[in-house]
């Protein structure tokens, strides 16, 4: 029987990974999480072949009974202590022979020395030690823009009828969690896990979406009017941190937003790899997303 140890197993990557592997008969699953009585790890309980287990990578020795014996596993992590965290995990899986690791990291555009984005950079030295250290199998998932980020406009739609964008009719190929859980099951039950080896590959969600088609699907489906709010990078980022905001935070906006302007996060620019979509092929659209989260924006 196959063990599969999935780190961050109650946000939303982890939840649906695990979701997606409880439904094969033949293997053990280990779901890590910082508090086993949260309401997120609740959710796990459902789930057959499922084993919860509290763990901190921040806490290494805490990783070592979880790992034990475990072939395959994946890391996906909150951005606090992200480099940290992920390189005590990489190294927990190495002491104790697990033989496959598929890290969660995020968009090649960003993957760059020079990039301005705190997230994104500590993401491209995490693979840069996997491919360095040569003990472990590995493959990183590089999805494009979380669909889920949208959740974050509800209780602005709720209220007001309206939400902030610095994206307005701009394009990107918003990918949901759900098919990143899909695809990370697929390559973890791999009987041949060896062909993703040291590959990162993009994953991109089935059509291109703007904050201008969200709002015109959430009209149609909420039957009032919903506008978005075109605002400037320093508009936006002084409305999520306020008097904290810092020029640096402005600036990682700015060069995020110029992926998107220059359609580089787009199906066509952006295209899942094909060692993927020959898996699977993404299925969650904007407006399947929102008729599942419809509750989020009433």
């Amino acid at each position: 029987m196959r063990k599969i140890v999935i780190s961050g197993a109650t946000g939303n990557i982890g939840f649906h990974t695990v979701s997606e592997l409880s439904k094969e008969k033949n293997v053990e699953i280990v779901a890590l999480t910082r508090d086993t009585n949260s309401s997120k790890s609740k959710r796990l309980e459902s789930f057959e072949n499922v084993t919860i287990v509290e763990a901190d990578s921040s806490k290494p020795e805490t990783l070592i009974s979880p790992l034990k014996g475990a072939q395959v596993a994946m890391i996906v992590s909150p951005w606090d202590n992200l480099l940290e965290n992920e390189i005590n995990f990489i190294n927990a899986s190495i002491r104790q022979g697990v033989e496959f690791l598929l890290k969660i990291s995020t968009t090649s555009t960003m993957m760059r020395e020079d990039t301005k984005i705190g997230y994104a950079r500590k993401h491209l030295l995490i693979e840069k030690y996997l491919k360095e250290t040569g003990e472990i199998a590995w493959a990183a998932l590089r999805p494009n823009e979380f669909m889920e980020n949208r959740l974050g406009f509800g209780q602005a739609i709720k209220h007001q009828n309206s939400f902030p964008s610095m994206q307005g009719e701009n394009v990107s190929a918003l990918v949901s969690a759900y098919d990143i859980g899909k695809m990370a099951s697929l390559i973890l039950l791999s009987e041949n896990w060896e062909v993703f080896n040291g590959k990162s590959m993009d994953l991109s969600g089935p059509e291109n979406v703007s904050d201008k088609n969200l709002a015109e699907v959430l009209s149609n489906k909420l039957g009032r009017s919903i506008e978005y709010q075109l605002l400037s990078e320093e508009e936006l980022a002084k409305l999520f941190y306020g008097d904290s905001v810092t020029s640096q935070t402005v600036e990682q906006m700015k060069e995020f937003n110029g992926y998107i302007s220059n359609r580089l996060h787009t199906v066509e620019n952006l295209p899942t790899d094909k060692l993927l979509l020959d898996l699977y092929q993404p299925k969650m659209t904007l407006e399947n997303f929102i008729d599942e989260n419809i509750e989020s924006f009433k």
